[in-house]
């Protein structure tokens, strides 16, 4: 499967990658799972279909792509099939399915009990 961004192309996969790869120079596609800004550099967890990379940027020796990276917040939904979203309620969590428990499980069932619904009403102003 070729997977392209612009002109760059995916060369491995966060799966692939091991020691012998350091120095390389490396295409990776995937979604970020975690993002920890420690001020000079910033640590991303890059997943995608078959494991997880760490990256590390510092903010001495790639400074773009660090600035960029301390820029990232909040997530995003893909835009097809945007219509079937319609009155759906969207739980949040940073806990990605394989490392899904029963944990995750009731505090997703918690935070569904404590939404305000008002389906469609517009509350007055008192």
């Amino acid at each position: 499967m070729l997977d392209t961004l612009g002109t760059l192309e995916r060369t491995h996969t966060c799966g692939e990658l091991r020691e012998s790869n350091v120095g390389e120079q490396v295409v990776l596609m995937g979604w970020v799972a975690k993002k920890r800004d420690f001020g000079v550099f910033t640590f991303i967890d890059l997943r995608d279909r078959d494991g997880m990379t760490q990256v590390v940027l510092s903010a001495e020796t790639v400074a773009e792509a660090h600035s960029k990276a301390k820029a990232v917040r909040g997530m995003r939904i893909s835009n097809f099939l945007l219509w079937q979203l319609a009155y759906s309620e969207i739980y949040v969590t940073q806990t990605l399915f394989p490392d899904f428990r029963r944990t995750q499980i009731f505090e997703a069932i918690i935070d569904y009990q404590k939404r305000d619904r008002r389906f469609g009403d517009v509350k007055s102003k008192k």
